[in-house]
């Protein structure tokens, strides 16, 4: 794997941390410093899932890919600084509920293994790893603890990573939106 992508890798996963922090931090806290206008934050555990029906459901479209996705939530994507590498975020302003997807240039090919995470970020938790296919794509599925409680999703396509995150208890809703995952 190349330096690039192995930084991308870390920097995803910098990100989930930090945003598992910053929530943990305003629970602890019991409020947020800054506004009394945002929903609350539920504590990991207690998010309710999103209903989903695919009648109802908007569409997203990145680049080469789309799914679909409960109508109440927001989507909204970022960049790297680099321009290489972006996040999409899907959330339930409401609840907090949603996935994170971060996609990076990946100049390898094959199917992604708890190995092969383990050879590049050693410190990566990768519990009850197991395949399963992604629009086609071969894809590793696996619990983590590194931020909280997450499920994973990571696969390899047309030479990018793309590494999605979730809490655990919204296994069931990110099965859903993977389900309908399409590429162009």
């Amino acid at each position: 794997m190349s330096k690039n992508t192995k930084i991308y890798l870390a920097s995803a996963i910098l990100i989930v941390a930090a945003v598992g922090t910053g929530i943990y931090m305003t629970e602890k806290n019991g409020e947020l410093p800054f506004s009394s206008n945002i929903p609350k934050i539920y504590q990991p555990g207690s998010i309710p899932a999103p209903k989903f029906s695919t009648s109802t459901a908007k569409q997203f479209t990145g680049p080469g890919f789309s799914f679909s996705y409960p109508p109440e939530m927001n989507t909204s994507t970022f960049a790297d600084e680099d321009g290489n590498g972006q996040t999409v975020l899907l959330q339930d302003p409401r609840t907090g509920a949603g996935l994170q997807i971060y996609i990076s240039p990946f100049d390898e090919s094959g199917v992604i293994t708890p190995e092969r995470i383990k050879h590049d970020l050693p410190d990566q938790t990768v519990n009850s790893p197991k395949q399963i296919t992604v629009g086609g794509a071969a894809a590793l599925s696996f619990e983590s603890d590194d931020a909280g409680k997450t499920r994973e999703v990571w696969f390899n396509y047309n030479n990018n990573l793309y590494q999605i995150t979730t809490y655990s208890e919204l296994s069931d809703f990110l099965d859903k939106v993977l389900a309908t995952w399409k590429f162009r």
